[in-house]
């Protein structure tokens, strides 16, 4: 099994050759290309198949295709570009994980300061008290 891909790494996949995602097949190559947002555009859906009756959990292609071309492959059957999907959906990630990282930090510095307003409160509290 392979999932659709674009013409020119098809053949590869189809071939069961994983060097359709190396390096040495692609140039441009931007880290950052990638919009972290993307992934929030998603619209994972529950939807049972005409083919089998089962149910599945996945995405339309034709939905993805109108969030950014990239994620889908138009045709008389659309598919998705997996590779694409989880490259957002990883951008995503990482993202969030600053994110939460960001705030950890903050809030370690905001309860540090809660601590020291704390102490110096306690201690002027104190003090009033021993001076009546």
């Amino acid at each position: 099994m392979y999932f659709r891909t674009s013409s020119d790494t098809a053949d590869l996949l189809a071939a069961g050759g994983g060097g359709a995602f190396s390096r040495k097949i692609k140039k441009n190559i931007d880290y950052s290309g990638v919009d972290p947002e993307l992934a929030l555009q998603f619209k994972p859906v529950t939807f049972d198949s005409k083919a089998d009756d089962l149910p599945y959990i996945g995405f339309i292609a034709e939905d993805m295709m109108e969030i950014d071309p990239r994620l889908a492959i138009d045709g008389d059957l659309p598919g998705l570009e997996m590779n694409a999907i989880v490259s957002a959906l990883t951008a995503s990630t990482q993202k969030q994980q600053q994110r939460i990282e960001t705030v950890e930090t903050e809030n370690a510095e905001l309860r540090s300061l809660i601590e020291q307003t704390n102490a110096r409160l306690t201690k002027k509290t104190k003090k009033k008290q021993m001076s009546r």
